[in-house]
């Protein structure tokens, strides 16, 4: 039994000039450290941006609503004390002017 070895194909592989491939490192060290330079503003202008984003909203307190109901409530207490007032006068008028009418008629009839 033979053990055999896969073989790769022959690849040619292009020649580059040292030089070139300096110019094109340094061109691109260049450009990376220009945009690294402003990386540190960038970030803090992001921050600014993102960090008020992300704290809650505050809550909005529930005493004006509470002061509202607590309004309404007396307001409809006093027209329905108001309204039972008059009524209540209004029964004891009616009530006496008709016994001033009934005693009116009782005197006449006598």
């Amino acid at each position: 039994m033979s053990v055999s070895t896969p073989s790769l194909p022959h690849v040619s592989l292009p020649r580059v000039d040292v030089h070139d491939v300096t110019e094109r490192v340094q061109d691109l060290a260049a450009s990376a450290a220009e945009r690294l330079e402003d990386l540190p503003d960038k970030a803090v202008a992001l921050a600014g941006t993102v960090i008020p984003a992300l704290r809650p909203a505050p809550k909005r307190s529930k005493r004006p609503f509470v002061l509202l109901v607590l309004a309404a409530i007396a307001a409809t207490a006093a027209v329905a004390w108001y309204m039972r007032s008059r009524r209540e006068s209004s029964d004891v008028y009616s009530s006496v002017a008709g016994m001033d009418s009934t005693a009116g008629q009782v005197s006449a009839a006598s």
